[in-house]
């Protein structure tokens, strides 16, 4: 008895082990399948994050030059208005039919892939350091946006006050003729120069200093695009 009783316990202590250790491996088996949904996910989302960053590089570009363009058209009416052969006549055709009153400011980036990491939480099976770059890059994003934005609404305050006190310029105009002209030759001469110079002084602020943020945020921007392709490369 004592002998089939030893039997029966090692036996049922071996199917015990033999259970725990096909659970064990169940769990590693499901373990790994997890680890290679997670893996080929955060493969998509890279694949996704470098189209979105190629787009913003290209974007900012683009904006960066118009900025300069702009600038450069900025100190030609300067020089123009500093001349001492310029007068009052002169200052009234720039800004009837020279002065930018349109400034295009920061285009929202494309966070779509960066949001539905951080809402699905798969945002944290990133390495730290592609997480940080992420993380940061996200951040000066929403910075630099609402530094520009400000700028922009600064100058549309300062132009809707102007074209407020001017009315029509330019293509908008709606009654011309000697009425039109006739409104312009009876200005406060000092008036209109000193609204005239504020909006060029805050357009040249806005050119000058929102292409050090834009700059700023590029150079970061293909960091982070250049971090994701190594990555990418390597797997």
């Amino acid at each position: 008895m004592e002998n089939k009783t030893g039997k029966y316990l090692k036996y049922a202590i071996g199917e015990i082990i033999l259970v725990v250790i096909g659970i064990l491996i169940a769990l590693q088996v499901n373990n790994w399948n997890e680890q290679r949904k997670i893996k080929s996910l955060l493969s998509d989302y890279k694949e996704s994050l470098l189209t979105d960053l190629n787009q913003d590089i290209i974007v900012l570009k683009q904006i960066i030059e118009e900025a300069k363009k702009d600038s450069l058209k900025q100190v030609k009416i300067a020089r123009r208005l500093s001349s001492k052969y310029s007068t009052i006549d002169t200052l009234k055709v720039i800004v009837q039919n020279d002065l930018s009153w349109s400034y295009r400011i920061f285009r929202t980036p494309n966070r779509n892939t960066l949001l539905a990491m951080q809402n699905n939480g798969i945002i944290e099976s990133f390495d730290k350091k592609t997480y940080d770059y992420l993380i940061n890059l996200q951040t000066s994003q929403n910075i630099s946006e609402d530094i520009i934005k400000a700028q922009a609404l600064q100058f549309q305050n300062q132009v809707d006050k102007f074209l407020t006190k001017y009315s029509s310029l330019g293509d908008s105009i709606v009654i011309g003729g000697p009425l039109y002209e006739n409104k312009w030759k009876n200005v406060d001469e000092n008036e209109l120069f000193n609204h005239v110079e504020a909006i060029m002084l805050t357009k040249n602020y806005m050119n000058t200093q929102g292409n050090i943020i834009r700059r700023r945020l590029l150079s970061l921007t293909k960091l982070t695009r250049n971090h994701l392709f190594e990555q990418k490369k390597k797997q």
